[in-house]
């Protein structure tokens, strides 16, 4: 996240403050379930505003990361948030070896691949 920060063209705020609000945003995140209140430990709530911004700018830092370790790249790769759409034209054991590499980035992002041989 820091490296993303830092890459920002025109950082109005320094990067150390930004990650310190988010640090407090994410470590303050409180949720109601059956009459009880809880402060959420990991990740940030469905619905969260910084959620989505947070999980976007990961993501886009991963995969980065799973480009570098792979050889083979998807022809087409479309991304919304955690969702990806792609075409692959390299067959399926080389798809199969990039789906294994995209879950051995981070043990808590764990990819589930589905695809056709026959039809989009």
């Amino acid at each position: 996240m820091i490296e993303v920060l830092n890459g920002s063209s025109n950082p109005e705020i320094p990067t150390e403050d930004v990650v310190r609000m988010m640090d407090t945003v994410l470590e303050n995140n409180t949720i109601s379930f059956n009459d009880g209140h809880f402060v959420q430990t990991e990740g940030t709530a469905i619905g969260f505003h910084l959620g989505m911004n947070y999980a976007s700018t990961y993501l886009g830092a991963w995969e980065e990361e799973l480009f570098k370790r792979s050889y083979r790249k998807p022809l087409v790769y479309f991304r919304f948030v955690d969702d990806v759409w792609g075409l692959w034209t390299h067959g399926e054991d080389a798809l199969l070896d990039f789906h294994t590499k995209g879950n051995q980035i981070n043990p808590r992002i764990k990819l589930e691949l589905r695809y056709s041989t026959e039809q989009l």
